[in-house]
């Protein structure tokens, strides 16, 4: 049995599409990172300020593994959405 599955070329068309699932991306791993209480905030410097900056910092750390290749969801969403265009 053979299956024949068309993959959608990235193309200057679709960097919009391709920008907006890096951006689906990014929050989902931003919000994993949350989630797991990674870079929680210390007891010893606990502040508003330090949560805010911390907030930053795992968008920040998000954004670049996503531009990474991060879990590849990109590529998934990216075919998702030209498929559904």
């Amino acid at each position: 049995m053979e299956i024949n599955v068309s993959i959608p070329a990235r193309s200057q068309a679709n960097e919009p599409l391709w920008s907006a699932a890096q951006k689906i991306e990014s929050q989902f791993i931003a919000e994993m990172l949350r989630t797991s209480g990674f870079g929680k905030p210390s007891d010893f410097f606990n502040s508003a300020g330090e949560e805010q900056f911390q907030s930053f910092l795992t968008h920040a750390q998000s954004d670049a593994l996503t531009k990474t290749n991060g879990f590849g969801l990109t590529e998934h969403i990216f075919n998702a959405l030209v498929r559904g265009k």
